[in-house]
């Protein structure tokens, strides 16, 4: 049952949406106000009758009419200038969209909205079924009963029926033409224990057969080997030989062991020349960090011996120096006991204890006297003064 009806750009009809109660509706309006229309715009969408595009709305834009169910199933049909298409959506299943259904109506639209020109009455139309004459009447009732689908399935089925039968009755003759051939022939039982003999025979035959073959191929083998024996010297030499080969297996096996071990040892030794090569390696790391400690050591001993030279000279200077301290106090006492007590120019006291005049110093003439130059004796004893 129709819950909602929503019309866009449908003749006279821009926006328009009916929301219809549960019995009877009635669409009030004055002359062509569209309720006509409306009964349009839901056939349309029911049955895509009317075709073409005369029923679109003169001011454009798409025309969509949205029929809503009490069960909530939205089934929209609209119309573009390029597209044509239906719509369905019952909110369990995926939204479903047709385009390219030509005069027709998509089956999924049909069957979810299970109406069809039954559900219309127009304005001008006669009393429904009241005024339609008997076969007419039936028609209707036949369509509404959907007992046009019961007449074709019963017919579909009467003429499988037929044709069942038919082959049914080919069957029966085929069977009673085998029987009448069957009575025509001898007694077969004899026949049948005779092919049952016959079948065993055969597979004690491929049996028998199958040995044979695996005998004669032993027995070529036996004259081969046979032959071969008499080319070979004699049997007494060839087991002595045969011996020997054991034993030489034997010795062989002993050998393959000893490689074996020998293979180990071989892995050791590898390892161990590795092992060898990076010590050597580490070594040879080593011997350079030495020959440079080595060098450094050399170095230093040079610096050394140089400096207990320099301590052995300063021990030599330093013997010097206090022999030499020792003479000039010996000297310094020796003037002391020569030198006089007054200077010998200027006559002023003092000159023997600073061992020099006060008034001369060089190059200075403070008495007046004849300019002298201060000048030591190289003797140990006494010191005078010359004219410069």
């Amino acid at each position: 049952m129709l819950y909602k009806i929503q019309i866009s750009n449908f003749q006279s009809h821009e926006n328009t949406s009916l929301d219809l109660h549960s019995g009877v509706n009635v669409i009030c309006g004055r002359t062509d106000g569209g309720k006509s229309a409306i009964l349009r715009a839901v056939r349309w969408a029911i049955e895509n009758r009317p075709q073409g595009e005369e029923f679109r709305s003169w001011w454009g834009g798409d025309t969509t009419v949205r029929l809503i169910t009490t069960d909530g199933i939205e089934a929209t049909r609209g119309k573009s200038k390029s597209s044509n298409w239906y719509d369905l959506d019952d909110n369990e299943k995926k939204a479903l969209h047709f385009e390219a259904f030509g005069s027709s109506v998509p089956n999924q639209i049909t069957e979810t909205l299970k109406m069809s020109d039954v559900n219309f009455q127009w304005q001008h139309d006669r009393a429904f079924l009241l005024s339609e004459s008997a076969p007419e009447v039936a028609r209707r009732l036949n369509k509404v009963a959907r007992i046009e689908d019961i007449d074709a399935a019963t017919t579909r089925g009467e003429a499988e029926k037929r044709a069942a039968n038919a082959a049914a009755e080919v069957g029966r003759q085929a069977i009673a033409d085998l029987q009448v051939e069957l009575s025509s022939l001898p007694d077969l039982k004899p026949a049948e224990e005779l092919l049952a003999k016959l079948e065993a025979a055969d597979e004690s035959l491929r049996t028998s057969t199958y040995a044979i073959n695996m005998l004669a191929g032993l027995r070529d083998r036996t004259e081969q080997l046979t032959n071969e024996l008499a080319e070979l010297p004699d049997a007494a030499k060839l087991i002595d030989v045969c011996a020997k080969l054991q034993d030489r297996a034997s010795s062989l096996s002993d050998l393959q062991f000893s490689v074996d071990g020998l293979t180990e040892l071989l892995t050791l030794i590898e390892n161990a020349r590795s092992r060898a090569e990076s010590l050597s390696r580490t070594a040879d790391l080593d011997v350079t960090i030495l020959s440079a400690v080595v060098e450094k050591i050399g170095i230093a001993s040079a610096d050394l011996m140089t400096l207990e030279s320099l301590v052995e000279s300063y021990d030599e200077v330093a013997s010097s120096l206090t022999n030499k301290e020792e003479e000039l106090t010996a000297l310094v006492r020796t003037w002391e006991e020569l030198a006089p007590d007054a200077c010998p120019l200027c006559g002023k006291p003092g000159f023997a204890d600073s061992l020099e005049c006060p008034r001369h110093d060089a190059g200075a003439n403070p008495s007046g006297h004849p300019s002298l130059g201060r000048k030591r004796c190289a003797g140990a004893v006494s010191e005078h003064y010359e004219p410069s």
